[in-house]
């Protein structure tokens, strides 16, 4: 739906949106994105990457999402949330049913670090690794829930390619 450089986003909603054969099904932003309040519901990136939101062109702290709700969301790799390069942040966001129906990260596929607190995870998938989240970085999880999310390699919940997972309750 969108295609923008940086970008603040508040109490919106994202329903049925396509990327037909690109990717970020509602948005595709080419630096930092900060999100709140918002709902995502069946976007979809067809064969590419982030079902609801990818961010890009991004390196340091990419994606920040707060009090958002993702749902049934698709897409290649980074079903809801795809954050190429960079970190992504999600303070008190739920996601549910999001699918990487080729790649990583059914719900969150960071190319940095990913930082949760008081997430809930329930029912994503990925054929790869990181069934709700996946990074090449670290991963802090804080008071967060994940249940039955799926992965078809490593890390039903969450998988780290080169650091640590970290969780805190």
């Amino acid at each position: 739906a969108w295609d923008v450089a940086s970008a603040e986003i508040s109490a919106s909603t994202f329903i049925g949106n396509v990327a037909t054969a690109g990717d970020g099904g509602a948005i595709e932003a080419a630096g930092t994105l900060s999100v709140t309040g918002s709902e995502f519901s069946a976007n979809t990136a067809y064969g590419g990457v982030g079902g609801a939101i990818d961010s890009w062109a991004c390196y340091g702290d990419c994606v920040s999402l707060s009090g958002n709700r993702f749902v049934d969301n698709e897409a290649a790799d980074g079903g809801a949330v795809h954050a190429f390069g960079g970190g992504t942040t999600s303070i008190g966001d739920t996601f549910e049913r999001n699918s990487a129906t080729s790649g990583d990260g059914g719900a969150i596929r960071a190319g940095g670090s990913a930082t949760i607190s008081d997430g809930t995870f329930v029912s994503n998938s990925a054929a790869g690794y990181g069934g709700a989240v996946e990074a090449a970085g670290s991963i802090w999880l804080t008071d967060s829930a994940f249940a039955d999310d799926s992965a078809g390699l490593d890390g039903g919940a969450a998988h780290s390619y080169n650091g640590a997972i970290t969780t805190t309750r």
